[in-house]
């Protein structure tokens, strides 16, 4: 008994020197993924099953003069490649009805297709051309196969370049403002508050001359040089990232391709990719009264200040209200910081409000923040409220945090200034931040 494809002969139950058996076995499957062989052939014939079944590669060689056919064993299930070195067009294909998808090499041409006996399926396009390797220079040249991949030669760099990809290598550093070409990015110079090394790779994007925007490598002395992968039009597709290491502005930021194709005539433009964000809400429900620096009580509809409904009848919007003249100052609920939080970036606070009428002069809301881990005040105060509704800001700095990322913030208002006249009112408050990365 034998495999049915390649015919690797069995152990029998009853046989005494298995090895025998399994030596042989393992030659012939060894020989099916490696062995190539030569067949010069003048007319047309037939591959004989031992050829298809113990090579990977059959080279065709000989001068026939004429197209001819090379017929496959009908019982065969194989893939195979094969190369053809004669001088002209081989068709393979099943001896009795031609088969479908039966290959046609050209002169110099390589097929590996997958035969099942009756009929072939092509896979010569699951890899770049054989023939394309083999006539592969030391010198710039492009090859282009398999999906458009195109494959570079640079002979400089002694390397097969892949290109062009929508991810590209990372840059040390990425400018923040225009520079002298000739002379702002030579070794030593600082870009970004890092300083230059030759063999850097950087992303010039601010240059007054936008054509002169790339990726570069700082050279020994004077002008950077283009990077390989930016350094002609196969090199660059719209919409490609490059992520950058360092720098004080730009560290840890991914900028995006968006204009410009045409490299040294285009103005070439970079966005700025911005990480995600996330938002925690302030509950204005469970806001509590402060009173000589102690908790005195929840907020009603009562109290002053108060938790209330706009208009208990029309409006179901929630709020809190200072009356008149009121200076008190509340507390909003403990925010824990969620674990995805990144402990390098500010956090901004957000709140919206108005003044009842806006006969008042214009005052603000101070908004003070404490951490789990310290006893110092963070915060700010808001633009001044208006009879316009508004949404106001204020950004805590991350090196305030010193209990970030695991603790929590304690929030909170009170009214930074008089109003006589009018009522002071917060509808709505929350925290954004910026996740960090996965």
């Amino acid at each position: 008994m034998a495999t049915e494809n390649l015919q690797i002969p069995d152990i029998a139950s009853n046989q005494n020197q298995k090895e025998v058996t399994a030596n042989a076995a393992t030659n012939l499957l060894d020989r099916a993924m490696n062995n190539n062989v030569q067949k010069t052939i003048t007319v047309s014939t037939s591959f004989t099953a031992t050829e298809t079944r113990e090579n990977f590669v059959i080279e065709l060689t000989g001068t026939p003069g004429a197209p001819l056919n090379i017929d496959m064993p009908d019982t065969n299930n194989r893939t195979l490649t094969v190369v053809n070195n004669t001088d002209d067009v081989m068709t393979i294909r099943n001896s009795a009805s031609g088969g479908a998808g039966q290959p046609v090499i050209a002169v110099g041409g390589v097929s590996t297709f997958h035969y099942d006996g009756t009929n072939f399926f092509d896979l010569s396009a699951l890899a770049l051309s054989v023939a394309s390797w083999l006539g592969l220079t030391d010198t710039p040249s492009a090859y282009t196969n398999f999906g458009g991949q195109q494959a570079t030669v640079n002979a400089a760099e002694n390397a097969i370049e892949f290109t062009a990809q929508h991810a590209k290598i990372p840059v040390r550093v990425a400018t923040t403002v225009a520079g002298t070409l000739a002379t702002s990015f030579e070794p030593a110079d600082t870009v970004d508050g890092i300083s230059l090394a030759e063999g850097d790779r950087i992303l010039i994007k601010d240059q007054s001359t936008g054509s002169e925007n790339g990726v570069y490598v700082v050279a020994s002395s004077g002008a950077p040089t283009r990077a390989i992968d930016f350094d002609d039009n196969a090199d660059v597709i719209l919409g490609e990232t490059i992520p950058v290491l360092l720098g004080d502005t730009n560290a840890r930021s991914v900028w995006m391709h968006m204009a410009g194709t045409d490299i040294g005539t285009d103005t070439l433009t970079f966005l700025k990719t911005e990480p995600a964000v996330g938002y925690m809400p302030l509950p204005l429900g469970g806001a509590r009264l402060i009173s000589a620096n102690e908790i005195a009580g929840p907020l009603d509809n009562t109290t002053d200040p108060r938790f209330e409904r706009i208009d208990g009848a029309t409006d179901k919007g929630l709020r809190i209200l200072w009356p008149t003249g009121s200076l008190l100052e509340i507390a909003l609920e403990e925010v824990y910081m969620p674990p995805d939080i990144d402990a390098d970036k500010d956090i901004t606070i957000h709140l919206v409000g108005e003044m009842s009428g806006g006969a008042d002069t214009t005052t603000s809301i101070d908004v003070h923040v404490f951490d789990s881990s310290g006893d110092t005040e963070m915060g700010g105060s808001t633009g001044n409220f208006t009879s316009t509704r508004t949404e106001f800001t204020v950004t805590i700095s991350a090196a305030d945090l010193t209990g970030h990322p695991l603790g929590w913030l304690s929030i909170s208002l009170v009214p930074a200034g008089a109003h006589g006249t009018d009522t002071l009112q917060v509808s709505s408050a929350w925290i954004e931040y910026t996740r960090k990365a996965a």
